[in-house]
């Protein structure tokens, strides 16, 4: 996802941003990366219920690829 993903990969205008997923999908994001960017937060959510651990490297991946892809 790290090397898939970039700032407003479907080209779209700001006041087209808050389209649903399928336009999106539509405007050249195809459905693995659409599944993923929109449910990956949930998967880690449930897993973390669950009582897993991340482990550091699994942590310091979280933070730098929310600081890169997130927080921008």
């Amino acid at each position: 996802m790290d090397r898939l993903l970039k700032p407003n990969i479907c080209g779209l205008e700001p006041e087209e941003w808050r389209q649903d997923r399928l336009r999106r999908i539509q405007h050249g994001v195809s459905p693995c990366p659409a599944y993923a960017c929109t449910y990956w937060a949930s998967h880690l959510v449930a897993a973390l219920k669950e009582e897993a651990v991340l482990d550091d490297e699994t942590t310091k991946l979280v933070e730098s690829f929310a600081s890169r892809h997130l927080l921008t």
